[in-house]
């Protein structure tokens, strides 16, 4: 007899059920949504599990490549075509949406989505982070040289520019501090007795 393994994956937990190849439910759980604790799961259910699946989204990758090493059959499902699938459901609750994925598992009726790599993850990860460093960097220096305009006495201010490259360099300029030429001037800049 064939097994098919629908989770329904959430941040903290995941609702689990197998269902065999006529469609008849075998086991339902909520588990931790942790690797170990879904293979113990699937190791203890004792019979031979053919494809587990669940819906692309926030945990695929872990889940994919973690439950991957662990010897078993994965598939990672397009999720608009599940939530289509599964919106004709009276009950929408996880452990309902578990049985489902279950089902559409066992039919075939799923597109499934390929799982980048690791390393292309990683990548990815580098580049974005790289990416807002760079932008936090441009937007702090502006910001610093916007508030000195206000005070027309500095004339050059420390810079920081961004090549083209993506490199940032410190230009470095004298900075020229003219003393205050009003009595409004003197005064603001006073410390106050208090």
């Amino acid at each position: 007899m064939e097994y098919f393994v629908g989770l329904d994956v959430s941040l903290r937990s995941c609702a689990l059920c197998i269902v065999d190849g006529r469609g008849k439910v075998c086991m339902e759980r909520e588990l931790p949504c942790e690797v170990d604790e879904i293979a113990n799961c699937l190791n203890a259910f004792g019979h031979p599990i053919v494809r587990i699946g669940f819906e692309a989204g926030a945990l695929s990758q872990y889940l994919f490549f973690g439950l991957q090493d662990k010897g078993f059959e994965i598939v990672c499902m397009e999720a608009r075509q599940v939530s289509a699938a599964l919106s004709a459901m009276r009950n929408k609750t996880d452990k309902t949406d578990a049985k489902g994925i279950a089902q559409i598992l066992r039919m075939g009726w799923f597109s499934p989505v390929h799982m980048k790599s690791r390393e292309a993850h990683g990548l990815r990860a580098l580049l974005s982070t790289r990416k807002a460093l760079l932008k936090k960097t441009m937007d702090l220096a502006n910001e610093v040289r916007g508030l000195l305009k206000i005070f027309g006495g500095w004339r050059c201010v420390r810079v920081l520019q961004l090549r083209s490259s993506g490199r940032a360099r410190w230009n470095n300029y004298k900075t020229i501090w003219e003393p205050p030429t009003s009595p409004l001037q003197r005064r603001r800049l006073k410390p106050s007795k208090r």
